[in-house]
């Protein structure tokens, strides 16, 4: 006789959390990183680097600010019409 029981597909609901969690600190970063570099307080995740008036100097300061602290973040994405919330989630630490 075969004892099977049903396999939970689900992820753990801490791991959820632990994940929107890190999405979240990761947003925080970019915001206030973005905000010292463009000298402007930067608090809307659904606006772009470019739509900030954000140049291609500003987005290599950026990338290298958060590279820094350990979070490795393309230039491309950051000078782009990209969400800075989609921008946070493609944050990386190495």
């Amino acid at each position: 006789m075969i004892n099977a029981s049903p396999v939970n597909h689900e992820p753990e609901q801490g791991v959820v959390m632990s994940q929107a969690s890190a999405e979240s600190s990761a947003l925080e970063r970019l915001l206030e990183v973005i905000s010292d570099t463009l000298e402007m307080e930067v608090k809307d995740g659904s606006v772009s680097f470019l739509g900030l008036g954000g140049d291609s100097l500003a987005a290599i300061i950026v990338a290298e600010t958060l590279r820094e602290e350990g979070l490795i973040v393309e230039i491309g994405d950051i000078f782009s019409d990209m969400p800075l919330e989609r921008v946070a989630t493609a944050l990386q630490a190495p």
